[in-house]
């Protein structure tokens, strides 16, 4: 058995290693920002990362809910590239293309004029709005690029060359540290823009990343094959496949990222309108290292996803089942080792952001607490992508929506405001939900009624 596990093991981290990396780096795009923000004088670094760190969940619930559809698509590349169905791919990704954009385009333009009164949702704090809206609105902007590479990817994915996205993020990011050393600071004659300039340096990278994508896409081992910019095969009939399959997914985005700015406000709550906004930052700060970590889950996710649909279109579910189960071992194990640092060294995280110590006063604890779920993130993460990839979008969706506005945000307001355990209620909170939901995947996984949907 131990060898059969080991096979297993071998595929996952051979498909695996180039997508975390990959994740990560595209990740760090946008930690980079905070980051280097961070080196710019206390009273602009601190407002301005608690800006950056709600701006950048709102661009996840547009960017991310259209970035969905890359959901669908890798359901159904996977799925018809082990049924050897080539011509299915093609169409599935020409339509996916399609709609990936006309939808962004317009998302986007809305998004930018409401920009103010999404961030003044969540706080009133000053410093947040002067550097947090200017920051969401040239980062929208690039919400077309991510959408994009998002499809690109789950096509790449889907064939099993998941080093293509490894190579557009790591070109991405080098070229983002570089240009945002032009124009956060200033340097080499450029205007010295801070946080705006952080926000323009991401945009136009992530626009770089799209090129790399686009140029692997002609290359003849793909475009010899793949017919996916022959835009004869746009079709509603097709279109409707994938929307079905994305919806859900997209909605379960929305709940997400809706239901942590949500936890957001609470936070913002605790503190003044015109103060310092501590423990705003610091549950920005945490946010930032908990999503890096997530990106670690959704490599082995996305990576299980791709493994489950081709192993489901060539009717083989031993496989399809095993790949969830090693994958999820496997990624508990790397988000464990990391969690030990968050345990026993939260001040070296914070200090790797933002050099104030008072931040490291106000978020130790909540650093701590979230160090010992790590390993669930990795379970709950990777099995609901293996949910993804079998076509049970839905599901993953009704339990989302179920833990976020049925425990997470209600708990999190009881905790601080009537409990008045301040921050690390709240991120105690956060960590018995993601014990819920890892326990609630692993279960349905185990069931595998999974096994019979069709797609």
């Amino acid at each position: 058995m131990n060898e059969i596990n080991r096979s297993y093991s071998k595929i996952i981290l051979k498909l695996a290693t180039p997508v975390m990396i990959a994740m990560l780096a595209q990740m760090f795009v946008n930690q980079i920002d905070s980051i280097m923000v961070g080196h710019l004088p206390t009273e602009v670094a601190t407002p301005g990362q608690a800006g950056i760190g709600v701006s950048l969940k709102f661009l996840w619930i547009i960017g991310g809910f259209l970035s969905a559809l890359g959901v669908g698509t890798l359901a159904l590349v996977a799925r018809r590239y082990g049924e050897e169905d080539f011509e299915g791919v093609s169409k599935t990704v020409t339509n996916s293309l399609f709609i990936s954009t006309i939808t962004s385009l317009i998302l986007s333009l809305i998004a930018i004029y409401f920009s103010h009164n999404l961030i003044s949702l969540i706080s009133s704090n000053s410093g947040v709005l002067e550097y947090g809206v200017p920051y969401l609105q040239i980062r929208f902007t690039g919400v077309l690029s991510m959408v994009l590479t998002a499809v690109y990817k789950s096509y790449f994915d889907g064939l099993k060359k998941t080093h293509v996205h490894m190579v557009a993020s790591i070109v991405m990011n080098i070229a983002n540290i570089f240009v945002n050393w032009l124009l956060i600071f200033g340097n080499w004659g450029f205007p010295k823009m801070g946080v705006n300039g952080a926000a323009l340096a991401s945009a136009i990278c992530t626009y770089i990343g799209l090129g790399i994508m686009i140029f692997y896409s002609f290359k003849p081992e793909f475009y010899k094959h793949f017919k996916i910019y022959n835009f004869k095969n746009i079709n509603k009939k097709l279109l409707l496949p994938i929307v079905k399959l994305s919806i859900p997914a997209g909605v379960t985005t929305v709940v997400l990222v809706t239901g942590f700015l949500l936890f957001d406000k609470i936070v913002a709550a605790l503190d003044p309108n015109n103060g310092v906004p501590y423990n705003f930052t610091v549950n920005q700060l945490i946010t930032n290292v908990v999503l890096l970590l997530a990106m670690i889950g959704l490599s082995f996710g996305t990576v299980t996803a791709t493994l489950v649909g081709n192993s489901m279109g060539e009717k083989n579910f031993i496989d399809a089942s095993k790949y969830g189960w090693v994958s999820s071992k496997i990624g508990a194990l790397f988000m464990g080792i990391v969690g030990l640092v968050m345990i026993f060294a939260p001040s070296f995280l914070i200090s790797l952001y933002n050099s104030d110590p008072e931040l490291v006063v106000v978020g130790g604890n909540s650093f701590r607490v979230m160090g010992f779920v790590t390993p669930l993130i990795a379970v709950g993460m990777i099995l609901s992508q293996a949910n993804f990839g079998a076509g049970n979008t839905k599901f993953v969706m009704i339990v989302e929506m179920t833990l976020h506005f049925g425990f997470l945000v209600p708990v999190s307001y009881l905790m601080t405001s009537i409990f008045k355990l301040g921050i690390t209620g709240a991120w105690i909170t956060a960590a018995v939900y993601i014990i819920l939901l890892s326990s609630t995947m692993m279960f349905t996984f185990y069931r595998g009624k999974w096994k019979n949907i069709q797609i």
